[in-house]
């Protein structure tokens, strides 16, 4: 879904959703509306767009290095972290190079870990 959120989608269902939330979610997108506030998509919407406040935390990152951390717990390229925010491809990268370093972490394996751990995913 986090993929979906970046890549544009208005709203993603699951194959279990009833008929009318085809529909209705058919009849949004035609509207040029969002998915419905109370779905999980909408949720994901949200945490990717949400810029944690370093303050509460002990580890020393900026708030854009969070939320590059919540990218990366999600699974998504540096590419796609890069679209979902509107900054350059390089950009992304060294955003998600200083998380690394800045958490001592080898990869994004580690940092879906730690966000985990941590609740914050």
């Amino acid at each position: 879904m986090a993929r979906a959120v970046v890549l544009g989608a208005v709203d993603f269902l699951l194959k279990d959703v009833p008929g009318e939330a085809y529909v209705a979610a058919i009849h949004r997108a035609v509207a040029g509306g969002e998915s419905a506030a109370d779905t999980l998509f909408s949720q994901i919407r949200a945490l990717l767009k949400e810029r944690a406040d370093p303050q509460e935390d002990d580890v020393p990152l900026t708030r854009r290095e969070y939320q590059v951390l919540g990218h990366l717990a999600y699974g998504l390229s540096n590419r796609e972290i890069a679209r979902s925010l509107t900054i350059s491809i390089e950009t992304a990268k060294e955003h998600v190079q200083k998380v690394f370093r800045k958490l001592d972490m080898s990869g994004r394996t580690a940092a879906a870990i730690w966000i985990v751990k941590r609740g914050l995913g």
